[in-house]
């Protein structure tokens, strides 16, 4: 989907990064959601190097009041080599950025007291009861893995609030089929029926839903 206006948020110059059009939508998601006074706090499940993280954490400071953001990650790339059930176009340790240098990052752009890092894979955090008792207002999904999203889907589905929004990255990614199926399966209805609805266009690659009543 084409989209003409400026990629870059409207921030102080020093902190300001530019924007790939899912981060950007991104902004657009959590405007909705502070906009409308969905309560909750926010998480990414798969952050790499923070590009999308960082203008998440500026917005919220900008806008207020706090809200605590998430960073799940395994922090050592894709856990799966040939063996990955997705295929072999994933290699295991693609997409790492080792925990060092994505705290650096934060550090450079002043939202390290934002943030709480969860370090693992997604199958196992989110069985840890540290973890279970969070509510969400917005969470975005970048794990590339397709049973990793599920995962992470089955998590946040009964911890986002009413009203709240989810996203997922790489819909329509020749070499990840994965976030296709799932949002194929949650618009028909078949995939958490009845707890989610799609949420704008596809921008980027990235397609959102928000959550129902209950």
């Amino acid at each position: 989907m084409a989209i003409t206006f400026p990629v870059y948020h409207p921030l102080p110059k020093e902190t300001c990064v530019k924007l790939e059009y899912h981060a950007l939508a991104c902004q657009f998601a959590l405007e909705s959601v502070f906009s409308r006074g969905i309560p909750g706090d926010i998480a990414e499940f798969g952050v790499n190097e923070g590009d999308n993280m960082i203008p998440m954490c500026q917005l919220i400071r900008k806008r207020g009041p706090r809200r605590d953001v998430f960073a799940f990650d395994t922090f050592a790339g894709l856990p799966w080599g040939e063996d990955n059930p997705d295929g072999p176009n994933l290699e295991k340790g693609e997409c790492c950025t080792p925990f060092d240098r994505f705290w650096e990052i934060m550090g450079k752009h002043g939202i390290q007291d934002m943030i709480t890092p969860v370090t693992g894979l997604v199958e196992d955090t989110t069985r840890e009861e540290e973890w279970d008792e969070l509510s969400f207002a917005f969470t975005f999904l970048d794990l590339d893995l397709e049973d990793s999203l599920r995962v992470a889907l089955d998590y946040v589905t009964p911890r986002t609030y009413a009203g709240g929004i989810f996203g997922m990255h790489d819909v329509g990614h020749p070499k990840i089929p994965g976030p296709m199926r799932i949002m194929k399966e949650l618009e028909a209805g078949e995939l958490h029926p009845g707890k989610w609805k799609r949420w704008g266009p596809i921008v980027g690659n990235a397609c959102f839903f928000e959550k129902l009543e209950d």
